[in-house]
Formats: C-alpha cells, structure tokens, sequence
C-alpha cells in the first residue's frame, strides 16, 4: 500500500469512527439562550432573597433595628415572618436551580442529547400539571398558566419531534 492510498484509508477510518453530526438547529439555540437569560433571572431574584433574609436576620440581632423591625412587623404582619424564615433558603435554591439551568442551556448549546431529553422530560411535566391548574382554576381563567402551558407544550412538542432536531442529536 503506498502513501496516497494509507491518507485515503486513515481519513475513511476517521468519517466511520466520528460522524459528522448536523449542526443544532437554530431554534434549539434560541431555546438554550431563552435558558441562560431565565437562570440570569432566577440568580439576580436569588441573591436578593438571600441579602434579604440575612439582612432582616441580622436586624433582628441589632437593638437599634429591632426597633424598627418591630414596626415593620406590626404593618406587615405574618408576610414579614415568612420572608425572615424562609428567604434564605428559597434564594439558595434559586441560585442553586439557575446553575443548573446554565449547565441544562450550555449542553442543549453544544447538541448534548441528554439535555434535550432532560428538557422535553421536564416541559412535558410542566405542560400536564399547567394543564391540570387550567383545568381546575377554570373559573378563575388565569392568562400565565395558560401562557405557560403553550410554551411548555411548544417546547416539547419542537424537542421531540422535529425531524431537524432530532437528526442533530
């Protein structure tokens, strides 16, 4: 065998041992992107909740702002004792919930099909209970729920079935 045909046989070795895989859709991209801005959003109301909830903590410690705090107890009544409690821990998951929808946003990003399945699993869920709230608030009508189910709908339906997606992955 001379030179040119072990090239040509090295590089059909390489096509069978890594396909090329097409290029993830642009509306998968639009999705992972639409998922790193919802994580910049859950991180920013986390760290709120969380300086929040260490600053009412830390009042209540400091006898020039319980005084104060006592004020603001009496107007806001049992509204102040649920955030003093429970702030602290609901930012901690919301930091928590946003870095692991940066790394859910980053693997759908680079054609991860584990994050593709983590998705639709998840937006399908997220379609049937919205669902189920529509159904069961039907007197009430409320417009999020609905807007929610859509899109949780739209996603997993565009995840699971476009033929285009499903080739990428």
């Amino acid at each position: 065998m001379d030179k040119s045909d072990k090239v040509l046989n090295d590089i059909i070795l390489d096509a069978q041992s890594n396909p090329i895989k097409p290029e993830v859709p642009k509306g998968v991209k639009f999705i992972s992107i639409i998922g790193y801005l919802i994580a910049a959003f859950s991180f920013v109301i986390g760290i709120l909740l969380l300086a929040l909830g260490i600053l009412v903590n830390l009042g209540l410690s400091s006898p020039e702002l319980s005084g104060v705090l006592n004020q603001f107890t009496r107007f806001l009544g049992l509204f102040f004792n649920v955030i003093k409690d429970f702030s602290i821990v609901i930012g901690i998951i919301l930091i928590i919930l946003a870095a692991i929808e940066v790394v859910f946003s980053l693997a759908l990003w680079r054609g991860r099909n584990w994050a593709r399945w983590i998705i639709i699993i998840f937006s399908g869920l997220s379609a049937i209970g919205l669902l189920v709230l529509i159904i069961m608030l039907s007197a009430y009508g409320n417009l999020f729920y609905l807007l929610g189910f859509l899109i949780s709908l739209i996603l997993f339906l565009y995840l699971a079935i476009s033929k285009k997606v499903r080739a990428a992955f």
